[in-house]
C-alpha cells in the first residue's frame, strides 16, 4: 500500500504541533523557534496545498489548542464538544 504523502506531511505536523504543547510553548514561541530553521517558512507547490512546514505546524497547533482545553477545576484534559 502506497503511504499518501499529503497524509504523511500532516500528521508529522500534527506531532510537532504537540510537542510544543506538551513543551508548554504558546503559538509565538513556536513561531519564533520555527523561523530559526532555514527553508521552513517557504511554500513549496508541490505539497498539494502550497502551505510552508512551519504554517503547517502553526495551523495543527491552533486545531489541537482549539479541540482540547485544561479544566480549571481538575487540571486534566477535556475534549471540546
Amino acid at each position: 500500500k502506497a503511504l499518501d504523502m499529503d497524509d504523511v506531511r500532516r500528521q508529522m505536523a500534527e506531532l510537532d504541533a504537540a510537542y510544543f504543547l506538551l513543551y508548554g510553548l504558546t503559538p509565538d514561541d513556536a513561531e519564533y523557534m520555527l523561523s530559526t530553521f532555514q527553508g521552513i517558512h517557504e511554500r513549496v507547490p508541490v505539497l498539494g496545498d502550497e502551505s510552508s512546514t512551519a504554517a503547517r505546524i502553526l495551523r495543527e497547533m491552533e486545531n489541537l489548542t482549539a479541540c482540547v482545553r485544561l479544566s480549571p477545576e481538575r487540571d486534566e484534559p477535556t475534549r471540546d464538544s
